[in-house]
């Protein structure tokens, strides 16, 4: 069976290992907030230290939370698509309002009770 993912802004197991100049690495591997895994490190002279190091580092990091709208994988589609379509709206991607106004109707007609977080199947 497949290992579960690492849950977004968490870290899994740090290993220090020694280099070759007596400094000791900490590393680990960090699920950022865009969903991918990126390897951090951290160096120092001690191993203690490095871990420190390192985990302020990812303290730091976890900080930074870009464009966080709200939503997670229990809100309800329709709210996503609202999201969306005003982003669209800022950004001057779209060309009317009232053809914004009418895809949103159509869209919370076609799946009102839907969840981001669940899987649906097309229907055709």
């Amino acid at each position: 069976m497949a290992r579960p993912r690492t849950p977004i802004g968490t870290y899994g197991t740090i290993s220090i290992r020694r280099q070759p100049s007596g400094r000791y690495a900490a590393r680990t591997r960090y699920r950022d907030w865009d969903g991918k895994s990126r390897e951090v490190q951290s160096t120092a002279t001690t191993r203690p230290a490095a871990e420190r190091a390192l985990k302020k580092k990812l303290a730091d990091r976890s900080l930074f939370h870009p464009g966080f709208t709200g939503m997670s994988a229990d809100s309800a589609f329709t709210a996503l698509v609202d999201y969306w379509l005003e982003d669209m709206e800022l950004g001057r991607v779209a060309k009317s309002i009232a053809r914004l106004r009418r895809g949103r109707a159509r869209l919370r007609m076609n799946r009102p009770s839907c969840r981001i977080g669940t899987r649906a199947r097309a229907t055709a």
